[in-house]
């Protein structure tokens, strides 16, 4: 009984050394977990709706159960959702955008979609994000992750040089589908793709 202290005096410290350890975990994820909150529109559409949309460096453009005719620019720095919409203007968003999702909504106008610094998402099978119905699909320079998913694409779609994460997965496209040159290499996640064209490029090939 004498050493008796002596245990709980050494446990104290393993106590005090695991707190200090975890102490730091804890603080540097609620930053992470805060940024990867999806950021509040400054503007929404809703309803039909004729004019080109241009998104200025810094602000969030929504649409929610819109249809819009007119194209849709982003700018640097901004932001485009759409989700349950229908877009027949060509969506361009130019380099240094901040993030990209579509969700349920069809986009007749073809999407380009280059140098963006923030997640890239056109669609999904949750009942969060469910699949788009696509034209043209241009997703290059990506840096904050991309995922292409669960969509019916009447044309073609090009992936090149992104990086972080790329998920290409349960797509029906229509006509070519060409990878090259992205870092990590694409993956499917065990949902292939169905792809009507060719496969040009050094990643994606083969029952990808």
């Amino acid at each position: 009984m004498k050493h008796f202290p002596h245990r709980i005096f050494r446990r104290s410290l393993v106590a005090v050394a695991a707190i200090a350890l975890v102490t730091p975990i804890l603080t540097a994820v609620v930053p992470i977990a805060a940024e990867a909150r999806s950021a509040p529109c400054t503007h929404t559409t809703r309803g039909a709706h004729a004019p080109v949309i241009n998104v200025a460096a810094g602000q969030k453009e929504c649409l929610r159960h819109a249809n819009q005719t007119g194209a849709i620019n982003v700018a640097s720095t901004g932001s485009l959702l759409i989700v349950h919409s229908v877009v027949t203007g060509a969506i361009t968003m130019s380099s240094g955008f901040n993030t990209f999702k579509s969700c349920a909504s069809t986009l007749l106008g073809g999407i380009t979609a280059s140098g963006g610094t923030g997640a890239v998402r056109l669609g999904g099978s949750t009942r969060a994000c469910r699949g788009n119905k696509l034209a043209t699909v241009t997703l290059t320079s990506n840096q904050g992750g991309l995922t292409l998913s669960h969509n019916r694409i009447s044309d073609s779609v090009t992936a090149n040089t992104n990086q972080v994460r790329t998920i290409i997965k349960a797509n029906k496209i229509a006509k070519d589908l060409t990878c090259n040159d992205n870092s990590p290499a694409p993956k499917h996640k065990h949902h292939r793709n169905t792809v009507g064209g060719a496969r040009p490029g050094n990643q994606c090939l083969g029952r990808f």
